[in-house]
């Protein structure tokens, strides 16, 4: 069955057991409405199946994806220019319902292949799950929810809200091989920006999957301040565990510790692609300036995170 059909057909499940949901529906987009969106998102373009969905309804007032509620075109172009000032650039995902835990379709990106999976992030939390392998396989999981036949009406209308339990045993029906606990299959689950990020995703940000392999220690934390000790200032390639992460809106501040000493940093976050989090082995490209700073050239990916 086609994303189209079930969308029609989730109307009719919506109707009957959540009827203020699906009249809480905006009017799917026309062309104009479409336009609107594509110039939204570009550099990058809408896929086929995200088109669809706004074809289909323009967002909801009321929760209608499993407890979420379905945000509007507006909504979309506001959160782009928020997320747009906050780090300098748009990544290439679209957020479709609103959080805390909220979902999100990746655009299609110039020289990459499309993924048409939707993944799933908790404002509070750094790992990103991959939940349904396409739209349409979301969309089939909420029917299914709203269709069992052993649940009464108002039993059918509390899961697909979320209310009755989670929706793990109809998804994975639609999905078998996206993110499931304890042990979610490799791919599934990322942090950003780890091994099994899309390459859409890094691209869409200005770095590739080869630029963020980790290329060898080329000095210790020791020898590079003993050579600016010695010669006013130093650089090299460093590896080592990063500690007390934290810092200001825009700037993230750590240390790298390997072994040998360690060194402090204050980085713009908008210039960096790969994000330190705490206690994670990592590389950096560093430059020990004659006025006793430490520069941070590059981050890339822990040698653990590499098979």
């Amino acid at each position: 069955m086609s994303l189209s059909e079930e969308l029609a057909r989730f109307d009719d499940v919506l109707a009957d057991v959540f009827p203020e949901g699906f009249e809480s529906m905006g009017e799917g987009l026309g062309d104009a409405g479409i336009e609107r969106l594509r110039r939204a998102v570009a550099p990058f373009t809408l896929g086929a199946e995200v088109e669809q969905l706004y074809r289909w309804h323009d967002g909801s007032v009321l929760p209608v994806f499993g407890g979420k509620r379905f945000l509007c075109t507006t909504e979309i172009i506001l959160n782009r220019a928020f997320h747009l000032s906050l780090s300098g650039r748009t990544p290439a995902w679209l957020q479709f319902t609103d959080g805390p835990e909220y979902y999100f379709a990746t655009l299609d990106v110039a020289g990459c292949d499309p993924v048409a999976s939707v993944w799933c992030a908790n404002t509070h939390d750094i790992g990103i799950s991959r939940m349904h392998d396409s739209l349409e396989a979301m969309i089939g999981t909420f029917i299914d929810m709203g269709e069992t036949p052993t649940l009464s009406a108002e039993q059918r209308t509390a899961l697909l809200l979320g209310g009755l339990r989670y929706d793990d045993e109809y998804r994975l029906i639609r999905s078998p091989g996206a993110y499931d606990r304890p042990n979610p299959p490799p791919g599934t689950f990322i942090m950003l920006f780890d091994e099994g990020t899309p390459e859409p995703w890094i691209r869409s940000l200005g770095s590739s999957t080869d630029e963020l392999l980790p290329r060898g220690a080329t000095t210790t934390v020791a020898e590079l301040i003993r050579h600016a000790e010695l010669h006013g200032e130093a650089s090299g390639t460093i590896q080592g565990l990063t500690t007390h992460v934290g810092g200001p809106l825009h700037a993230i501040g750590f240390s790298i510790d390997d072994g040998t000493g360690a060194l402090s940093f204050v980085a713009d976050d908008k210039r960096l692609i790969l994000g330190p989090v705490s206690q994670t082995r990592i590389e950096a490209d560093v430059f020990l300036a004659p006025d006793g700073r430490c520069q941070l050239r590059a981050l890339r990916r822990s040698p653990d995170w590499v098979a």
